[in-house]
């Protein structure tokens, strides 16, 4: 979230980050899973970003922690139940600090955990995204069109097995001193003998573009800002990116899914296309059918002939002569009509 959200909040210098993170993890513990997220050693921190997941869900964090730490109303941001996020003031003394609270319940911890720590994976992933590759708090995952909709494809919520694929060494990544570890390991992501880095990705926060408010936001963040400032001020043009998904479903073993939703895609379509030649609402106007009266008499048609629930009507017009459904729609037009 980063801090700032909270008037009057101060930046908690390092002994009292982990004073803080002591007393939320004694209050809160009993009740939610708590992991803290990892950082390289800071002097101080604008926050404390705190990962949790109930073990009861009816279990109501929000008015507890307004209860247990006192909070006037404008001391914690209002519920949306669209964000798994929210923010709230934790008094100490005379002093103000701001906590970010991540609900973990979708996606579990191990995943936010790996995705939002150290501040670096915002950049991995939009490397990855350049490729049709995408990394996120849910896990690592591929968007493939299948029907002309795009479809998503988790492959792994386990960081080990997408540090292997990306060539990116976990244990260094839970290791990490500086910033400058951060950016290192950041470069050396690949699939197989290719390379991902490229810093054309950035151009635009090297060439002196406009940047948007979310962009100007992730320049403030000291990981990202330092990562922009070590590539090349002018960063060349490159070869179009290649679509690496298919090399990825092959790698976790979901080729096999996508190409059986390709070919139930197929398949529904044919079977939509062998049922509207033989029968649709358009061909019930020749017979003086219009407007309303279309979707009325199509159900009394269906229960007609006894098959009101669609997927049998479907499995009878596929096995009926068209004649003789159009035969029978003119019968049940006559009963219809008077």
């Amino acid at each position: 979230m980063g801090g700032n959200i909270f008037e009057g909040t101060s930046r908690l210098p390092n002994f009292m980050y982990w004073i803080i993170k002591y007393i939320l993890y004694l209050n809160l513990s009993a009740m939610c899973e708590i992991v803290f997220l990892w950082n390289i050693y800071k002097p101080s921190h604008g926050d404390v970003d705190v990962l949790f997941m109930p073990k009861d869900p009816a279990f109501d964090i929000r008015g507890y922690i307004i209860s247990e730490f006192n909070l006037e109303p404008t001391e914690i941001t209002k519920e949306d139940p669209n964000n798994p996020e929210f923010s709230f003031v934790f008094k100490f003394g005379k002093h103000k600090y701001q906590i970010d609270m991540i609900d973990c319940s979708v996606n579990g911890i191990v995943m936010p955990h790996f995705y939002y720590s150290f501040g670096g994976q915002n950049i991995v992933s939009s490397i990855l995204s350049k490729f049709n590759l995408h990394l996120g708090s849910q896990g690592f995952f591929v968007r493939k069109n299948v029907g002309g909709v795009d479809k998503v494809y988790i492959l792994s919520k386990d960081p080990v097995a997408i540090c292997v694929f990306l060539n990116l060494d976990y244990y260094k990544w839970v290791n990490f001193k500086t910033i400058q570890d951060i950016i290192d390991w950041i470069k050396s992501i690949r699939i197989g003998s290719v390379s991902l880095f490229r810093p054309d990705i950035f151009r635009k926060f090297l060439d002196g573009s406009k940047l948007n408010s979310q962009q100007e936001k992730m320049m403030k963040r000291p990981v990202f800002n330092t990562f922009i400032k070590s590539l090349e001020t002018a960063a060349a043009e490159h070869d179009p990116y290649e679509d690496l998904s298919d090399v990825a479903l092959e790698y976790f073993g979901m080729t096999t899914q996508f190409q059986k939703d390709v070919d139930d895609d197929r398949e529904k379509k044919q079977l939509a296309m062998a049922i509207k030649g033989k029968y649709n609402l358009g061909m019930l106007k020749q017979f003086g059918l219009k407007g309303a009266d279309l979707p009325k008499f199509d159900t009394a048609f269906k229960k007609s002939i006894g098959l009101a629930a669609e997927c049998d009507f479907q499995d009878w017009v596929l096995k009926t002569d068209a004649a003789e459904i159009i035969a029978k729609i003119a019968e049940v037009v006559q009963t219809f009509s008077k």
